[in-house]
């Protein structure tokens, strides 16, 4: 009796140590998964939070960046050598802008007075590149007209004043329309024209210094203006003809 009794004290104690023993290691195994949840959460908060803010701070970054000076420069190129619709380039900062001599209105009611010429003395030292029989045509001092006051009104153009001085002066002069630069184009003044003095020859005109790089029919002039025609014999090398 008192063998069974031991017994079965012994196997009680036994169970009880293997009971003890499977919760130790179900709780220890349920923390640990407790702890490595809370620990992932925390890294995933941590790592969130780490995006987000980065992101936040690239888009306030991105926001205050500005252009760069070179930035800057290459737009203001890249609009610079944008042509109108009559393939003329920008004119340079402080020159007047052509004017379409078809949405000009002459106002006969104010006249204003400007200053012409008309020189081809770059010939003089080309003589020998005239065409026969234009040796004549050409002044010895190389100057068709002297500068000379004439009267306008406002709204004519450079090729409107230049029409006028030739006709008052009976010097001869021919000219052509041009629709794809829609201007006037001259072709000869005084007997002169475009080639007669080698291929790379023809007249231009310069106002006030400035050789104009539109046609003379869409310079509107103004009071006091200085028109100068001249006859260049190098595509306008040998006048400063490049200028504009």
């Amino acid at each position: 009796m008192k063998e069974n009794k031991a017994k079965i004290i012994a196997v009680v104690g036994i169970f009880l140590i293997l009971a003890g023993t499977i919760a130790g290691v179900l709780w220890a195994k349920g923390r640990n998964q407790t702890e490595n949840k809370t620990s992932h959460q925390k890294t995933e908060s941590v790592t969130t939070t780490s995006t987000t803010e980065g992101t936040a701070k690239e888009i306030k970054k991105t926001k205050k960046v500005k252009p760069t000076t070179t930035e800057k420069k290459t737009t203001t190129a890249t609009t610079s050598k944008k042509k109108d619709k009559y393939k003329t380039d920008p004119t340079p900062e402080g020159k007047p802008a052509p004017k379409e001599p078809q949405d000009t209105k002459i106002d006969t009611a104010k006249t204003y007075t400007c200053t012409i010429e008309i020189v081809c003395k770059t010939v003089l030292s080309h003589r020998e590149d005239l065409k026969d029989g234009k040796e004549a045509i050409v002044p010895q001092n190389g100057v068709m007209l002297k500068k000379t006051k004439v009267s306008f009104s406002k709204g004519q153009n450079a090729y409107d004043v230049l029409l006028k001085v030739t006709r008052q002066h009976k010097i001869h002069f021919e000219s052509s329309n041009v629709p794809g630069y829609n201007t006037r184009y001259i072709e000869g003044i005084g007997n002169l024209y475009e080639k007669d003095c080698g291929e790379l020859s023809g007249w231009m005109y310069q106002v006030n210094g400035w050789f104009p790089n539109y046609g003379c029919s869409r310079y509107e002039v103004k009071n006091g203006d200085t028109i100068s025609w001249q006859y260049t014999c190098d595509l306008g090398e040998d006048i400063g003809g490049n200028n504009g």
